[in-house]
């Protein structure tokens, strides 16, 4: 009973304010829905391409209709080359394409033609993108050369009806296609989204911890401990009462961006909510762990920013594992941040709840490992440095 009422009033400071309510809940909310508005729809879809087609024959016009075909392409015609750059300078395209006039004249004659592809930066989508405009042109010039125009020789009226009559042939569906959803493909940034909630649930324990070392300093606890409580009350009661701000303030946050944005996490979100429960345990730990190694509140805010700042970036919260060398790899599995990325992954990707049941008991054991260790910070008999 001692440890509740304890734990409500840590909350009562933490977000029972305007200042910590903002801070603590709006902004984690807002910053993460911004993060999902950027990169969340990220994923399977049309990529939207930007042509200019300068060709005086006929066979640019087969290389757009091939493209067409390609449901994973979607044409948007420019007004001219400038416009088209400044396009894809602009990210309004994924990339562009200019088919130079003597196209036709070039294929016709048995010469290699090349369109002129445009883009920003390589990127799947380019690569994508180039190897469909590569193949179109074989098409065309296979096309070309089973007509006989290659030949030099022959009718060239009945050369080019052949060539017509090829060219639709190829681009007639014969097979319709339809696209479905059965759940393989993931967004490949939706590991980022995490990331930042992870990042959030640190800087919600670093707050709630905080007030625990301030009530430390002013001797509150000291205080406290002269009423009918003993030491352990104190301490159950400050790590509930941080546990419940994290967990409110993921609460909020997982709700909000699933039913009110409509982001699929591509999981079960009571699922991920476990996940991050267990991470905030572990958080929880990490925050009091390093409020033990100093004795004065002054200092807290810059030994976390040494200590979260480069932990969340080894644990994968702002960009992948594998491009990191192998032994910062390595290095990743002594923070808990990697763990809780690395399951919300393997629940991503189609992976049973049973396949990260190994994360879970790592994320506890790191969260009974710290918070011992942490716990020195709650000594209510001792007051800080001054």
């Amino acid at each position: 009973m001692n440890s509740w009422v304890i734990a409500m009033h840590l909350m009562k400071r933490v977000i029972g304010n305007r200042k910590g309510f903002i801070t603590r809940i709006l902004l984690p909310v807002a910053v993460i829905s911004g993060i999902i508005a950027v990169i969340g729809g990220v994923g399977p879809g049309p990529v939207k391409v930007a042509y200019v087609n300068e060709d005086r024959g006929e066979l640019g016009a087969h290389v757009l209709q091939g493209l067409t075909n390609k449901m994973s392409i979607k044409l948007v015609e420019s007004s001219g080359t400038p416009d088209m750059k400044e396009e894809v300078i602009s990210h309004r395209v994924a990339g562009a394409l200019a088919i130079p006039s003597d196209f036709t004249a070039n294929l016709l004659a048995g010469e290699p033609s090349k369109a002129m592809m445009y883009q920003l930066n390589e990127s799947e989508e380019s690569v994508k993108l180039q190897l469909y405009i590569d193949l179109e042109i074989q098409r065309i010039e296979q096309a070309v050369s089973a007509s006989g125009f290659a030949a030099a020789d022959g009718n060239e009226q009945e050369q080019t009806k052949l060539l017509e009559a090829l060219l639709q042939a190829q681009e007639k569906r014969i097979v319709e296609t339809k696209e479905a959803d059965f759940g393989l493909a993931r967004n490949p940034l939706a590991s980022t989204v995490i990331g930042i909630m992870v990042l959030f649930i640190l800087l919600a324990c670093n707050g709630s911890i905080y007030s625990v070392v301030e009530d430390r300093e002013q001797l509150t606890m000291a205080r406290m401990y002269t009423a009918p409580v003993n030491a352990f009350e104190i301490a159950a009661g400050n790590f509930i009462g941080a546990f419940l701000v994290g967990t409110i303030q993921m609460a909020v946050t997982l709700l909000f961006t699933r039913y009110a944005i409509g982001y699929d996490y591509g999981m079960p979100l009571v699922q991920l909510f476990v996940i991050l429960e267990c991470f905030l345990l572990a958080a929880i730990g990490m925050a009091s762990a390093t409020a033990s190694m100093v004795k004065n509140p002054a200092g807290l805010g810059h030994i976390n920013t040494l200590i979260v700042t480069p932990t969340c970036m080894l644990g994968g919260c702002f960009w992948p594992l594998y491009i990191m060398p192998d032994y910062m790899q390595k290095i990743a599995n002594f923070v808990p941040q990697k763990w809780a990325i690395d399951a919300a992954g393997k629940l991503a990707n189609g992976g049973g709840f049973e396949s990260v049941i190994i994360h879970i008991g790592i994320l506890l054991l790191f969260s009974i490992i710290l918070l011992a260790f942490g716990a020195f910070v709650l000594k209510p008999g001792q007051s800080a440095a001054r």
